[in-house]
């Protein structure tokens, strides 16, 4: 392992000791010392916070601005890399929930949320999101698919008995 002491405030040189590096089994310790700068370094970190906002709101306006391109296209199924743009707006949807949730807007959240299974219900209810339909939505709508279920026996009981289907 090579090192640049230009890097370190100060250093002190030692002789002896070992210690392992990966498949280094024998990575002979030859010095101590202050790594230069880690005060400052420390002081970017936290002034970093800022930029990571900056970075959240930017994030934020590139789901909303993918959101979109699926919102234009609803005439004709229009793809992205293989995928529907349907696909990628739900995607897009669902991590704008978690973004909104997290920033405790709740009414942001929520239809974001209520957008994923417009957006792309197939997908929502069998891959993104199966616990929440099987647990939130599915009971409130199992009147529907009682219904259903109730039509279409009613459909088949029409007479069609002599082949005519």
């Amino acid at each position: 392992m090579t090192w640049d002491q230009t890097k370190f405030k100060s250093i002190e040189m030692k002789d002896g000791g070992f210690v392992t590096f990966g498949d280094n089994t024998r990575g002979k310790i030859i010095g101590i010392g202050t790594i230069v700068g880690l005060a400052a370094t420390a002081a970017a970190i936290v002034a970093s916070g800022d930029a990571k906002i900056r970075s959240l709101h930017n994030s934020v306006r590139l789901l909303n601005v993918i959101v979109s391109l699926a919102a234009a296209s609803r005439a004709c199924v229009v793809l992205t890399c293989s995928v529907p743009n349907a696909h990628h707006a739900a995607s897009a949807d669902l991590y704008l929930f978690i973004i909104y949730k997290i920033e405790c807007n709740d009414g942001v959240s929520a239809q974001h949320l209520l957008k994923v299974f417009i957006e792309a219900p197939y997908i929502a209810r069998k891959s993104l999101l199966p616990d929440l339909w099987d647990h939130f939505f599915l009971p409130n709508l199992l009147h529907l698919k009682i219904w259903y279920t109730k039509e279409v026996e009613i459909i088949r009981g029409w007479g069609l008995e002599d082949g005519d289907q």
